[in-house]
């Protein structure tokens, strides 16, 4: 995170794809100040094509805003702080994939990108039959065309699983669920051993989740308790 690439006009990237399906796009942001390029000015939008599906994934996006934060990253990378972090699951039907970099107006505006990571994703990861929760309508969702943004991925139970303990070349991080808990009281954690964790063939997977996120669960006491 120490380099960044930035972008005074419109400018691609342009990605070979050797195998269609769902991939991860990973975009790293840290944001600094550098000779007349200031923090403030950095207004950009980024988009993403793939055949005749086009995304927007980003529109008028400062990193060093504050209401760019309001989530936090669903990432984590040792004693970095202050990175942004954005990760998108798309299916790409088409190569090239193209990602853009577009400079919000004003003659001070530019982009910038500190790392990019694009990585084919599990093709089990998200079926394309699930339904609206509490909708009546009898049509699918439909995933596969659309671009789908992690906002969250949670341990429940379990430690902090960084991108060196997950399966190996999909460095995801899933966050310990403490700080997203609103009360444990009357809830209890229950822990497996790792060898316990027994994948199915039709069913999940380690591309899924490695066993470490499996082995851990939490459980409510009460079963009046919400």
């Amino acid at each position: 995170l120490n380099s960044s690439r930035i972008f005074t006009r419109t400018e691609s990237y342009s990605f070979a794809v050797a195998s269609p399906g769902p991939h991860w796009l990973r975009l790293y942001f840290y944001s600094f100040s550098y000779r007349n390029f200031t923090e403030a000015a950095a207004t950009f939008s980024v988009v993403a094509v793939s055949g005749s599906s086009q995304y927007t994934l980003l529109h008028n996006f400062n990193p060093a805003s504050s209401s760019a934060k309001l989530i936090p990253s669903p990432s984590y990378l040792g004693n970095y702080t202050g990175f942004f972090f954005k990760e998108y699951t798309l299916n790409i039907s088409s190569s090239p994939f193209l990602l853009t970099f577009i400079p919000s107006g004003g003659p001070d505006a530019y982009a910038f990108i500190n790392a990019i990571e694009f990585i084919s994703a599990p093709p089990e990861l998200i079926p394309d039959d699930p339904y609206m929760l509490g909708s009546n309508s009898l049509a699918p969702i439909g995933p596969s065309s659309m671009a789908i943004e992690t906002m969250y991925r949670i341990n429940v139970g379990g430690p902090l699983v960084t991108p060196t303990n997950d399966t190996s070349g999909l460095y995801r991080t899933w966050l310990p669920n403490e700080s997203y808990l609103d009360s444990n009281l009357g809830v209890s954690e229950i822990n497996s051993t790792l060898d316990s964790i027994l994948y199915t063939q039709s069913g999940s997977d380690a591309q899924i989740a490695p066993p470490i996120v499996y082995s851990t669960a939490l459980q409510i006491e009460n079963p009046q308790e919400t």
